[in-house]
């Protein structure tokens, strides 16, 4: 999965390929969920340095940021 930069706009990933990324973490069996922000950041550090981008995890983002309007990930890149 690749970045996609457009000139005036942020970095983002294509959808698609975010949703193939999404449903294989879906199907794991090594979730995980990290308690807060140093957390998750420990998660990021331990990736290999060449893998690309991964969903590191799922974020319980209504207890970490009141977000309710769906679900988030965190993406390693």
């Amino acid at each position: 999965m690749e970045l996609v930069r457009r000139k005036g706009c942020e970095s983002c990933f294509p959808f698609d390929e975010f949703q193939k990324r999404q449903q294989v973490y879906d199907d794991s069996l090594n979730k995980s969920s990290s308690e807060s922000f140093e957390d998750l950041k420990r998660v990021a550090l331990g990736l290999p340095e060449e893998q690309g981008a991964v969903i590191l995890e799922h974020i319980g983002a209504k207890k970490w940021l009141g977000w309710e309007l769906g679900e988030l990930y965190a993406v390693g890149y």
